[in-house]
């Protein structure tokens, strides 16, 4: 069994987390209500990592549209994700994407489908193609 571990943890670090592997460089922002583009085109998203400094619970939608196409408080998000008081949600790369057909937008709000900012900036990594 000990003969099979070096070729898989060889095979991850050169494939994984590389570009060859599809991913790009991470997407970084400082995000708050306004919908900002992470691509234009449809992708995939492989992980995040979201650190809330605000001093309530704060929301990173994620839409799977245009920028131009998404209202908050009004489009729905194809994701919604919560993340906790001064803490961060980290699921990190993996290689099963999020599959987002048209384009993959982003917003950082209150609630998980409202449109008033956060009273700050949530700090965001993306990992997406």
């Amino acid at each position: 069994m000990k003969k099979y571990l070096i070729p898989i943890i060889l095979f991850c670090t050169t494939l994984c987390w590389s570009q060859t592997a599809g991913q790009s460089v991470p997407f970084t922002a400082a995000l708050l209500a306004t919908v900002t583009a992470v691509k234009a085109t449809g992708g995939n998203v492989f992980g995040w990592c979201f650190f809330n400094g605000s001093a309530a619970t704060a929301y990173v939608q994620i839409f799977n549209a245009a920028t131009a196409n998404v209202t908050l408080g009004t489009t729905v998000p194809k994701l919604s994700i919560g993340i906790p008081t001064g803490q961060a949600v980290c699921p990190g790369p993996s290689l099963v994407g999020v599959r987002f057909g048209t384009a993959i937008s982003i917003a950082a709000t209150t609630t998980r489908g409202g449109l008033t900012a956060p009273a700050s900036a949530i700090d965001v990594n993306f990992f997406y193609d």
